[in-house]
C-alpha cells in the first residue's frame, strides 16, 4: 500500500507540474488556449489525478500521509483555478 500511495503522490506532483508548464506556454504564446485547455483537462482528469481509492485504515508513515493530504488539496486548488480560467475565456 505504501508503494501505491507513493506512486499516486508522484503522479499528482507530475500532473501539477505539467499543468503549470502548459499554462506558461500559453502565456508565452507558444500554445493556443484551445489546445492547452484540451491538454489541461487530460492532466487534471479525476481518472489520472485520483484520490485515495481505498478508505481502509492502515498505518502510512506520518510524512507520507501528510504529503498525500497536501497533494489532494493542491489538486483541488489547481482544478478550481483551471475551471476559473476556462470559464473566463
Amino acid at each position: 500500500i505504501i508503494v501505491s500511495e507513493t506512486t499516486r503522490l508522484v503522479s499528482h506532483v507530475v500532473n501539477v507540474m505539467s499543468w503549470l508548464l502548459l499554462k506558461k506556454t500559453v502565456e508565452n504564446g507558444e500554445l493556443s488556449v484551445e489546445l492547452a485547455a484540451e491538454k489541461c483537462w487530460r492532466h487534471l482528469s479525476n481518472k489520472v489525478f485520483s484520490k485515495q481509492e481505498l478508505q481502509i485504515e492502515f498505518d502510512l508513515p506520518v510524512k507520507l500521509s501528510d504529503l498525500m493530504s497536501r497533494s489532494d488539496i493542491l489538486h483541488e486548488r489547481i482544478d478550481r483555478i483551471n475551471y476559473q480560467l476556462s470559464s473566463a475565456t
